[in-house]
């Protein structure tokens, strides 16, 4: 799904401990707090986007693997994402820029 270090990342502070409750991410800090996949997945995009100008769209393709495919003609990041849903997608998309890209 999705690391505690994207998930501190995206919403900019630690988390330390989350989980999955239903479509929502439930995590404690003082109290509980919590966030809509879908939600959390468009705060992904934005920071993707905020970040390192990479605009992600995403189709569902069943697989369980992801892989960048390099620059395009006009100098976009292309990257292909495999996942059985969106969110899933997007947070793999985010995972491998926050694994590979360098901090702005």
């Amino acid at each position: 799904m999705i690391t505690k270090e994207l998930l501190s990342e995206v919403l900019g502070f630690s988390i330390y401990h989350f989980w999955l409750d239903g479509d929502y991410i439930v995590w404690r800090e003082d109290g509980m707090s919590d966030i809509n996949i879908y939600e959390l997945a468009h705060k992904c995009k934005e920071w993707a986007f905020n970040n390192y100008e990479i605009m992600l769209e995403s189709t569902i393709i069943f697989s369980s693997s992801s892989r960048c495919k390099g620059i395009d003609e006009v100098g976009f990041c292309v990257m292909v994402t495999y996942a059985e849903t969106e969110p899933e997608a997007i947070f793999k998309a985010c995972q491998w820029i926050l694994e590979n890209k360098e901090n702005k």
